[in-house]
């Protein structure tokens, strides 16, 4: 069995910041857990909550990998509505150039999208090849360092996928 519970505490202590499992729950992305770093970060979307695919980068690396058919169907049944109105996506011509940047990168950064003051780093979280849920370090944007943070998503999410692949 995989201990994705762990695997987030220890991602937590090494960016030194809170650490979020997102999945999809169609149309929204829904916290499913989250484990706080040592330096705690007062954010909206907390476990339990949910918030549109289109705004924040533990959501937008969701919605970057789902098929272009359901990327397109989301787009016919979302207004794209500002959760910070100088931030978040305002435009699907935007938006759609996000998501060709994350879907080249395998990551998301977003800075402010959600919460004034606060940044994200995501990674996805790849099951038998389908996306399954995104794992993101988020903290204040004066203290955040996307680039580190990245490598060590990476590295703590290609374990988790090579876990959940023996457990088929």
């Amino acid at each position: 069995m995989v201990d994705c519970r762990q695997q987030l505490a220890d991602i937590a202590h090494e960016i030194q910041e809170t650490v979020v499992l997102t999945v999809i729950r169609w149309p929204y992305a829904f916290a499913l857990d989250a484990v706080e770093g040592p330096r705690a970060v007062r954010w909206s979307f907390t476990v339990g909550t949910r918030h549109p695919l289109y705004a924040g980068a533990s959501a937008k690396v969701l919605l970057a990998f789902v098929s272009d058919e359901a990327l397109e169907d989301y787009r016919r049944v979302t207004s794209l509505t500002p959760l910070n109105d100088k931030h978040t996506p305002a435009t699907w011509a935007v938006l759609r150039r996000q998501i060709q940047q994350i879907r080249s990168q395998h990551f998301c950064v977003s800075y402010s999208e959600v919460d004034e003051g606060v940044a994200a780093v995501a990674v996805p979280l790849f099951v038998h090849g389908m996306v399954m849920a995104s794992i993101s370090g988020v903290g204040p944007t004066f203290r955040f360092n996307p680039e580190s943070h990245v490598q060590t998503l990476r590295k703590h999410v290609s374990a988790m996928e090579r876990e959940f692949a023996l457990h088929k």
